[in-house]
């Protein structure tokens, strides 16, 4: 409920003072939270589709997981229409990181930039 205080000023025009009901103050909270959730959909969509233009983040098309050697991870499962398996990534391949980049070791462990090449030094498991 919205009261309005009206008041004669010095001029002698009519002023409306407004004031909120604090028992419907929620009405205003759920309405900012449903905007600022809203905002958040919006840059979630925009950073997954890149609407119009590549997408930020890409995939490796493998899954990697900690192997017996220090600095380095080993190559899981290979998607065979995936970016790893393109590049020639066989499973049990093992990757050094200890060359990478920060950000190479970033991509190699969560998730690479799109359209971004990362150099890979690799030791086959058949230790080639």
């Amino acid at each position: 409920m919205v009261r309005a205080l009206w008041r004669w000023n010095r001029v002698g025009r009519a002023e409306a003072s407004v004031t909120m009901n604090p028992r419907n103050r929620w009405r205003e909270v759920l309405l900012a939270l449903c905007a600022l959730t809203g905002i958040a959909l919006v840059v979630l969509l925009v950073d997954e589709a890149g609407l119009g233009a590549p997408p930020w983040f890409g995939l490796w098309g493998a899954q990697f997981a900690a192997s017996g050697t220090p600095y380095a991870v080993t190559a899981e499962a290979i998607d065979p229409h995936g970016a790893a398996a393109k590049g020639g990534l066989q499973r049990n391949d093992a990757i050094d990181l200890r060359n990478a980049s920060l950000l190479e070791r970033f991509a190699i462990l969560s998730q690479p930039v799109s359209e971004r090449p990362i150099a890979l030094t690799v030791k086959r498991a058949s230790g080639t």
